[in-house]
């Protein structure tokens, strides 16, 4: 399960929440974004790789 949680104004990534067996794998991505003050256009524009190596 992933929650990301954004200011409804501004734009910016405030939150993420990961649970499951990948969650180390997707809550690096959440910090990197907070990091530079991310806005929802990162999360919407990038293709992110699904399998990932540990998946397999």
């Amino acid at each position: 399960m992933l929650k990301l949680l954004f200011h409804t104004k501004t734009c910016e990534l405030l939150g993420i929440h990961a649970i499951g067996d990948g969650a180390t794998e997707l809550v690096y991505i959440g910090q990197a974004v907070m990091a530079h003050h991310g806005k929802i256009n990162y999360s919407v524009d990038t293709a992110f790789n699904y399998p990932t190596l540990a998946e397999c």
